[in-house]
Protein backbone atom coordinates (compact mmCIF):
# COMPACT_ATOMS: atom_id res chain seq x y z
CA UNK A 1 0.00 0.00 0.00
CA UNK A 2 2.84 2.43 0.49
CA UNK A 3 4.06 1.97 -2.81
CA UNK A 4 0.67 3.06 -4.41
CA UNK A 5 0.45 6.23 -2.21
CA UNK A 6 3.85 7.25 -3.36
CA UNK A 7 3.13 6.58 -7.21
CA UNK A 8 -0.80 8.14 -7.16
CA UNK A 9 0.66 11.63 -6.59
CA UNK A 10 -1.01 12.03 -3.29
CA UNK A 11 -0.15 15.23 -0.65
CA UNK A 12 3.38 14.17 -0.15
CA UNK A 13 2.88 14.36 3.70
CA UNK A 14 0.30 11.40 3.57
CA UNK A 15 2.48 8.97 1.16
CA UNK A 16 5.95 9.44 2.72
CA UNK A 17 4.99 8.59 6.40
CA UNK A 18 3.82 5.09 5.70
CA UNK A 19 6.45 4.53 3.31
CA UNK A 20 9.27 5.05 5.76
CA UNK A 21 7.18 2.88 8.62
CA UNK A 22 7.10 0.17 5.85
CA UNK A 23 10.63 0.43 6.00
CA UNK A 24 11.07 -0.88 9.37
CA UNK A 25 9.59 -4.18 8.38
CA UNK A 26 10.05 -5.09 4.95
CA UNK A 27 13.42 -4.97 2.73
CA UNK A 28 13.83 -1.70 0.44
CA UNK A 29 13.13 -2.40 -3.01
CA UNK A 30 14.76 -0.12 -5.63
CA UNK A 31 11.55 1.34 -7.30
CA UNK A 32 10.04 1.33 -4.01
CA UNK A 33 13.22 3.68 -2.82
CA UNK A 34 12.97 5.95 -6.10
CA UNK A 35 9.39 6.63 -5.33
CA UNK A 36 9.67 7.70 -1.78
CA UNK A 37 12.94 9.74 -2.77
CA UNK A 38 10.54 11.57 -5.29
CA UNK A 39 8.11 12.07 -2.03
CA UNK A 40 11.24 13.31 -0.05
CA UNK A 41 11.73 15.51 -2.42
CA UNK A 42 8.74 16.94 -3.01
CA UNK A 43 9.06 17.63 1.22
CA UNK A 44 12.05 19.20 0.14
CA UNK A 45 13.46 16.78 2.39
CA UNK A 46 16.42 16.35 -0.08
CA UNK A 47 19.10 14.88 2.68
CA UNK A 48 16.21 12.05 2.86
CA UNK A 49 16.18 12.16 -1.06
CA UNK A 50 19.70 11.91 -1.35
CA UNK A 51 20.31 9.08 1.05
CA UNK A 52 17.50 6.98 -0.42
CA UNK A 53 18.76 7.21 -3.84
CA UNK A 54 22.25 6.31 -2.75
CA UNK A 55 20.68 3.42 -1.52
CA UNK A 56 18.63 2.71 -4.48
CA UNK A 57 21.51 2.90 -6.23
CA UNK A 58 23.59 0.40 -4.35
CA UNK A 59 20.67 -2.32 -4.54
CA UNK A 60 20.47 -2.51 -8.37
CA UNK A 61 24.22 -1.28 -9.70
CA UNK A 62 22.65 -1.45 -13.31
CA UNK A 63 19.83 0.92 -12.66
CA UNK A 64 20.94 4.59 -14.04
CA UNK A 65 18.05 6.46 -12.42
CA UNK A 66 18.42 6.80 -9.01
CA UNK A 67 22.29 8.61 -9.91
CA UNK A 68 20.21 10.54 -12.77
CA UNK A 69 17.43 11.33 -10.15
CA UNK A 70 19.86 12.14 -7.59
CA UNK A 71 22.18 14.61 -10.16
CA UNK A 72 18.89 16.67 -11.00
CA UNK A 73 18.45 17.06 -6.79
CA UNK A 74 21.72 18.26 -6.53
CA UNK A 75 22.31 20.56 -9.92
CA UNK A 76 18.30 22.04 -9.74
CA UNK A 77 17.59 22.21 -5.86
CA UNK A 78 20.74 22.50 -4.46
CA UNK A 79 22.86 24.47 -6.91
CA UNK A 80 26.24 21.96 -6.84
CA UNK A 81 26.84 21.67 -9.92
CA UNK A 82 29.98 19.71 -9.31
CA UNK A 83 28.13 16.99 -7.52
CA UNK A 84 26.11 17.23 -9.90
CA UNK A 85 27.97 16.47 -12.89
CA UNK A 86 29.60 13.19 -10.74
CA UNK A 87 25.91 11.74 -10.54
CA UNK A 88 25.03 11.93 -13.83
CA UNK A 89 28.46 10.80 -14.94
CA UNK A 90 27.52 7.66 -12.66
CA UNK A 91 24.00 7.36 -14.36
CA UNK A 92 26.12 7.46 -17.55
CA UNK A 93 28.02 5.15 -17.01
CA UNK A 94 25.27 2.84 -16.28
CA UNK A 95 23.38 3.26 -18.99
CA UNK A 96 25.90 5.11 -21.75
CA UNK A 97 22.88 6.03 -24.33
CA UNK A 98 21.44 8.77 -22.28
CA UNK A 99 22.23 11.70 -25.00
CA UNK A 100 21.14 14.25 -23.15
CA UNK A 101 23.71 12.92 -20.07
CA UNK A 102 26.55 12.79 -22.86
CA UNK A 103 26.25 16.32 -23.70
CA UNK A 104 26.22 17.40 -19.90
CA UNK A 105 29.26 14.85 -18.66
CA UNK A 106 31.59 15.70 -22.21
CA UNK A 107 29.60 18.40 -23.75
CA UNK A 108 28.09 18.81 -26.92
CA UNK A 109 30.87 17.70 -29.29
CA UNK A 110 30.74 14.76 -27.53
CA UNK A 111 26.66 13.87 -27.93
CA UNK A 112 27.17 14.85 -31.55
CA UNK A 113 29.69 12.25 -32.03
CA UNK A 114 27.23 9.81 -30.08
CA UNK A 115 24.16 10.52 -32.42
CA UNK A 116 26.35 9.87 -35.82
CA UNK A 117 27.42 6.99 -34.41
CA UNK A 118 24.20 5.62 -33.46
CA UNK A 119 22.70 6.63 -37.16
CA UNK A 120 25.34 4.97 -38.56
CA UNK A 121 24.47 1.98 -36.46
CA UNK A 122 20.86 1.96 -37.69
CA UNK A 123 21.69 2.52 -40.98
CA UNK A 124 23.59 -0.17 -41.11
CA UNK A 125 20.88 -2.67 -39.80
CA UNK A 126 18.05 -1.46 -41.75
CA UNK A 127 20.81 -1.72 -44.92
CA UNK A 128 23.02 -4.40 -44.13
CA UNK A 129 24.45 -4.91 -47.91
CA UNK A 130 25.00 -1.41 -48.18
CA UNK A 131 28.02 -0.05 -46.71
CA UNK A 132 26.92 2.47 -43.89
CA UNK A 133 27.81 5.66 -45.75
CA UNK A 134 26.20 4.81 -48.85
CA UNK A 135 22.71 3.68 -46.93
CA UNK A 136 22.32 7.46 -45.98
CA UNK A 137 21.93 8.55 -49.23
Amino acid sequence: IPCVLLHADLEPTKAVAPAEESLEEIPPHPSFLKALARGYRRLQRLNNAEKTLLLAGRLDPQDHEPHRMLGEILELDLGQQKAALASYAESLRRKPTQSDLIERVHGKEARLHYEEEAQKALDAMMNPHLPSSLARE
